[in-house]
């Protein structure tokens, strides 16, 4: 009689090899899944100041990028996009400033520091920024080697670099 099936044997030899295969790639993607929430996070706050340059110049007005809370060079609170006509950094819908985007605070585990005090980034008609700022996006553990440089020129140019000199 033919026997149909597999051991034991050869079952707990296929179990074996396939759980040391496992152990060895949950290491590799957990690093690529903690790669991936820098890189969205990098990219939401490039698309943001993108989005302000670019309505600066459509609309023929200053557009500032505000953040929410009170502490001034802390970003995590997220931040508010607004036309500026009056230039002072504030949102007044008396002067005609107009709400255009609220971005959420950053996710548990992210901190979002400026270089100096600067509390908003403000584009003019001509896409120029009203300062020159970097930002220091940092992920858990506050690890300088998990991190990035969001730096913002005063022609308005926007790039990223990998890692920060300190985190948060």
């Amino acid at each position: 009689m033919k026997n149909r099936g597999f051991t034991l044997l050869e079952v707990m030899v296929t179990l074996t090899i396939f759980v040391i295969l496992v152990m060895l790639a949950v290491p590799s993607f957990s690093s690529l899944m903690r790669d991936s929430r820098m890189t969205t996070n990098a990219n939401d706050i490039v698309t943001s100041l993108n989005y302000v340059r670019s309505e600066a110049v459509a609309r023929n007005v200053s557009v500032a990028m505000l953040k929410q809370g009170a502490v001034n060079n802390t970003w995590d609170g997220g931040w508010q996009i607004f036309t500026d006509f009056d230039n002072d950094g504030v949102l007044d819908v008396v002067d005609g400033d107009t709400l255009l985007k609220v971005h959420e605070a950053m996710p548990i585990g992210f901190t979002l520091r400026t270089t100096g005090s600067a509390t908003r980034v403000t584009y003019s008609a001509t896409g120029s920024s009203n300062v020159a700022v970097t930002f220091r996006l940092c992920g858990e553990n506050a690890d300088i080697n998990y991190s990035k440089s969001i730096i913002v020129s005063f022609l308005g140019r926007v790039r990223v670099a990998e890692g920060t000199l300190i985190c948060p």
